[in-house]
């Protein structure tokens, strides 16, 4: 279980009328990812807005790491660990945090992206198999850690709006899960050759279904001891639709058959078809009766925006996150 940043505040800064029922939704946020199992964390710049000493009382409640190589204070000492070392089915897998654009606040600064991000690479990939950044930060700050050429393996990246769970084309695999809470991607990597690079699989198995489905159709009603290139001998647009799905189809299986090393991504959808675990459910409800002895128009807003349902939601569901 990861979060790449901007877990525990919607914004990064919050009105004061809002501040005491915002730490109760975070102080519970950390007790609900203690009890589901949490890996680590990256700091956001969100993740901040009540301040760093309070964030440091979360760190210090949490029975995971939070992580920053780029978040340090006055001094240049890092605030958090930079990395931490997990491993998963006999592999050793490092897990970075890093964010930029990070203002300067209050006992903390931000480091250089790229140079520290390099550091931390070259001493954590010394130490795993696996090396995977947890980055928060715009496309323009990824793009030139993607073009930097470090020995990262993946990229979990928050901060951007948009919910783009397939790995992309680029020489490193990165998912991105949009701001809203609203999914839980599910990650599965198979490693049999640890030197190799990961290779997304996502994309090539759905064109995979997409073909099988696409010619399913085109046979609905025919019998199926001719092909569908007899069926449809006399009709020039139907053939070249089946020549376009059969290059299809071997791009994919080529992809599919020669990957030594592959990532699969699953979404899953936190709505109300979520069955509630109901100790998690019960954290949630103790929360919100807090929230209502202190600030009763806070706590009807609880039901409505991102760090209220879709967060309760997120500690209540039996199997995730």
């Amino acid at each position: 279980m990861l979060d790449a940043g901007d877990l525990f505040f919607a914004k990064p800064r919050l009105d004061r009328a809002a501040l005491p029922s915002a730490q109760i939704q975070a102080r519970t946020m950390v007790e609900g990812f203690n009890r589901i199992g949490t890996d680590a964390i990256n700091i956001g710049d969100n993740d901040l807005a009540a301040g760093l000493p309070f964030l440091k009382t979360l760190s210090d409640s949490a029975d995971f790491p939070f992580l920053s190589a780029t978040l340090v204070d006055e001094s240049g000492n890092p605030i958090f660990t930079p990395y931490t070392l997990v491993e998963k089915g006999g592999l050793k897998i490092a897990l970075i945090g890093a964010s930029s654009g990070l203002e300067k606040g209050d006992g903390f600064r931000s480091l250089e992206l790229l140079p520290t991000v390099a550091e931390v690479v070259a001493e954590a990939g010394t130490q795993a198999e696996l090396v995977i950044l947890l980055f928060h930060g715009p496309d323009t700050d990824k793009q030139v850690l993607v073009e930097s050429g470090l020995p990262i393996d993946l990229i979990l990246q928050s901060h951007v709006r948009r919910y783009d769970p397939d790995f992309g084309t680029g020489p490193i695999p990165i998912s991105a899960l949009g701001n809203q809470g609203k999914y839980l991607n599910i990650i599965t990597a198979t490693i049999r050759a640890p030197e190799q690079p990961l290779i997304d699989l996502t994309v090539p198995r759905r064109t995979l279904t997409f073909v099988e489905k696409s010619r399913q159709r085109l046979r609905r009603n025919h019998p199926d001891d001719a092909s569908l290139e007899e069926l449809y001998a006399d009709n020039p647009r139907i053939l070249d639709r089946l020549k376009d799905l059969e290059r299809r189809e071997a791009e994919a299986r080529e992809i599919v058959d020669g990957a030594r090393n592959t990532l699969e991504s699953e979404r899953m959808s936190l709505n109300r078809n979520v069955a509630d675990d109901e100790d998690l459910l019960a954290l949630v409800n103790a929360a919100k009766a807090e929230i209502e002895k202190i600030s009763p128009p806070a706590a009807a807003r609880v039901g409505n925006n991102r760090s209220g349902s879709t967060k309760a939601r997120r500690l209540a569901a039996r199997d995730g996150p």
